[in-house]
């Protein structure tokens, strides 16, 4: 078509609008004054390119498909063409012809990085991850700084477990593109994988600061603060995440889970049903209506749940392992064994399904069983110390003096959220034993002492020791059992330490030191009675709990397939003399039940003269 000069400047005119509604976002606006200049010059392939990127985005990707190949026609040497092309054909689906059309751009310009980076994006789309490296590689090789292309290959290594590497192309990525809110939210998720939940939470709020809205950010900023055990503000994400993505069923059951972990037991059921309002048969919600049971002792109710849930979802591991839980707690041993058995199968690598499954064995006197189990867990965990300390513990081999460290850490640390719902399951009896003791032979309680909770745990001793303390202290080795414990704010100081090199550093510290169900880890009791000793003022006491030596015989303890030791009375009163304690208390008490049965111990409290 010929076109005389006033309608050549008409169509100038017409692009020049075409092009600022286009880059203004109004694209309707922008295709309906591109396609007028199509209608006057059908081979204008400026317009045609233009306006079939503009149809690509808003989703009519059939006449995007067809303006765009008219204009690669029309141009066969525009690499621009080609490559906006093939993120069209991509998009329908037709990844060999998108292909093709990126490598005829490529073909005109080997190092145009838009074309890389789309056709390694279609090769990620298509699983081939092997050719994506490749393209991305090259592309970074080329374009060092491209954003794009950082965030892409960080995302694809990062998977592949190339931590340390996916996170310095994360960080090049936002280095040169500050407030690039994709790279912000892979870069977060990347942290989540790699347990740095400080630092997923600050990529993830930048993400939002950056203007990204998106539910699912919220959602996993929510996670990320959860993880990181600040479960108020994972709560207002959450909120924020429903806000922005609508009712979503997984979304109203982490905000559940939140809630639980607050002790806000009816908020999270509300949560939690909500959640099956959406989704009927979501098994997560299900399953944590069977937590919140469990929780209240409503043992036959979370069972209901847990098979519900495992009806569901038969491969739903967290179920699996919480219908074994309840049935142990329910005396169904024989049945918790084979659940158990059945989340290991599902999960190799859950610790707590080879303790209690050990535990199950330990206590129905299957001690082979109970080695068994131990050995597998150390395959699947061969630094395991809670796996290694109880091995020994069941075959008697190369005891140990005293529980390590790591043991004790690993132990507390993953029992902190649900220590005070477990004992209490277990009537336990230690805190209320030794306040008794404390009652019937000191002076009344005049909150005047300086007293140390040692081996503080979550604080259970702390509101009866608090009557007589004017400071409070508590020293314990788990810093998840001392977030517990903080909860209460009965205690004016808490120390993460090893109990005998604090008590070591703190010499005449002390009116009382305290000490329940503690040294149940100790072997030898001599060295923590000296360090006990040394810490206490002239006239201090020094009250603690052992578990009892049972049979008769000469020997002063011993390593139990529990992995704690237990003593014998007249030992443990020979430690205290030779430590230096005079007006020494031993009596006799059930600690609490396990497995159905007592545990017999021993209260002890000495003064020093």
């Amino acid at each position: 078509m010929t076109v005389d000069h006033q309608s050549g400047a008409d169509i100038e005119r017409m692009m020049m609008q075409a092009v600022a509604d286009h880059q203004a976002g109004r694209l309707h606006d922008a295709i309906a004054t591109y396609e007028q200049v199509i209608g006057v010059d059908a081979n204008d392939a400026a317009a045609l390119q233009f306006c079939g990127i503009a149809l690509y985005q808003v989703g009519r990707l059939q006449r995007a498909r067809r303006y765009l190949s008219l204009a690669a026609e029309l141009c066969p040497g525009d690499c621009d063409i080609h490559s906006n092309l093939g993120l069209v054909l991509n998009a329908l689906g037709e990844a060999d012809l998108a292909v093709q059309s990126y490598n005829r751009a490529l073909s005109i310009d080997p190092e145009f990085s838009d074309a890389l980076n789309n056709l390694a994006n279609t090769y990620l789309a298509g699983g081939d991850s092997d050719k994506a490296r490749e393209t991305l590689g090259k592309l970074l090789d080329i374009h060092p700084d491209h954003p794009e292309a950082n965030n892409n290959l960080a995302v694809l290594i990062g998977k592949n477990g190339e931590g340390e590497a996916a996170s310095r192309l994360f960080r090049n990525a936002l280095q040169h593109r500050p407030g690039y809110i994709d790279a912000h939210v892979n870069y977060g998720r990347h942290l989540m994988r790699l347990a740095s939940y400080g630092d997923a939470i600050r990529q993830f709020r930048s993400a939002i600061e950056s203007g990204c809205q998106d539910a699912e950010v919220w959602h996993d900023l929510g996670c990320a603060l959860q993880e990181d055990t600040r479960h108020a503000e994972a709560i207002e994400a959450y909120e924020q995440a429903l806000k922005h993505g609508g009712a979503r069923a997984d979304i109203h059951a982490a905000l559940g889970n939140a809630y639980q972990q607050t002790g806000r037991g009816e908020d999270a059921e509300k949560q939690y049903r909500q959640a099956l309002a959406v989704e009927p048969r979501h098994a997560k919600a299900i399953n944590n209506l069977g937590t919140l049971a469990m929780n209240a002792g409503r043992k036959e109710e979370a069972l209901e749940y847990f098979e519900e849930a495992i009806a569901i979802d038969d491969t739903f591991v967290e179920a699996v392992f919480n219908k074994a839980s309840v049935l142990q707690d329910l005396g169904d041993y024989t049945l918790a064994a084979t659940f158990f058995r059945r989340a290991i199968t599902l999960r190799p690598k859950l610790p707590k399904a080879y303790r209690f499954l050990s535990e199950i064995y330990r206590a129905t006197g299957l001690y082979g069983e109970q080695s068994k189990v131990l050995r597998e867990w150390l395959e699947q965990e061969p630094d395991s110390p809670l796996a290694k300390h109880l091995l020994a513990a069941s075959e008697q081999t190369s005891l140990p003096e005293r529980a390590s460290d790591d043991f004790v850490r690993e132990e507390f640390d993953d029992f902190a959220d649900c220590f005070e719902g477990t004992l209490q399951g277990l009537n336990y009896q230690t805190p209320q034993l030794i306040a008794d003791l404390l009652d019937r032979e000191l002076a009344p309680p005049s909150q005047s002492e300086i007293v140390l909770d040692a081996g503080c745990g979550t604080g259970l001793c702390g509101p009866h020791l608090r009557q007589r303390a004017r400071v409070l202290e508590g020293v314990d080795l788990s810093d998840n059992m001392l977030a517990e414990a903080r909860k209460k704010d009965v205690y004016d100081e808490l120390i993460n330490s090893e109990l005998v090199t604090y008590l070591r550093s703190k010499p005449s510290a002390f009116d009382l030191i305290v000490s329940a169900d503690t040294l149940v880890y100790f072997g030898a009791l001599q060295e923590v009675c000296e360090a006990a000793f040394a810490a206490l003022r002239e006239g201090g006491h020094f009250a603690f709990s052992v578990e009892q030596l049972q049979g008769d015989g000469p020997r002063n303890l011993a390593l139990n397939p529990s992995g704690r030791y237990s003593h014998a009375s007249a030992y443990v009163e020979r430690c205290m003399q030779s430590a230096g304690f005079r007006a020494i208390a031993i009596e006799e008490g059930i600690l609490r039940t396990e497995m159905q049965s007592p545990v017999a111990g021993l209260i002890v409290l000495g003064r020093r003269v």
